[in-house]
């Protein structure tokens, strides 16, 4: 490139960046005679309306009222999660009302020690509870807890008088 192009292609530079200056000056309105002119207009008095019948009507609140208008649909700035969400709490299980188990008898605290016969009379039982020592026979009651049903074939049955529960105790074998 020779130096007499060099130098109009600067000058034509030059002159491009010069006029976009203008124009940008002259589109911004940096006018401080414009400015004061803007300033006061704002400041003077509005005009009175010209026309008095639009000035005569009542001036209608009502309209701004948005009440008939549904509002959002959706919030805009609510957190979002890409995770599905949590499967819906099981059903309520609902327990029956069961009823208690039957009262029973306690276990026999009465231990088997052996057995007095004689000719005529009746059979005298000997029943251990913890150290006390029942000398019994068909019919008697102990303690007034238990009484004494019937006796055979190596067994006793005694009744828990409480709740009317009858209970076996094994006497062992027969002499």
């Amino acid at each position: 490139m020779s130096a007499s192009r060099r130098t109009t292609f600067a000058v034509a530079a030059i002159a491009l960046v010069l006029s976009a200056s203008v124009g940008l000056l002259a589109a911004r309105g940096d006018n401080p005679r414009q400015t004061a002119v803007v300033a006061a207009t704002a400041q003077s008095a509005p005009e009175p309306p010209r026309d008095t019948a639009a000035a005569a009507e009542p001036l209608r609140i009502d309209l701004l009222n948005r009440a008939g208008q549904p509002g959002p649909r959706r919030d805009a700035f609510r957190p979002r999660s890409w995770q599905p969400p949590p499967p819906p709490p099981p059903p309520p299980v609902v327990m029956e009302p069961v009823a208690p188990p039957p009262p029973t008898a306690p276990a026999l605290p009465f231990t088997f020690m052996g057995r007095f016969e004689s000719p005529g009379e009746k059979t005298v039982y000997y029943l251990l509870e913890g150290g006390k020592l029942h000398v019994v026979a068909e019919g008697d009651t102990i303690n007034g807890t238990h009484r004494i049903e019937a006796v055979k074939d190596n067994r006793m049955d005694i009744l828990y008088l409480p709740l009317s529960i009858t209970q076996t105790l094994a006497l062992g074998a027969a002499p």
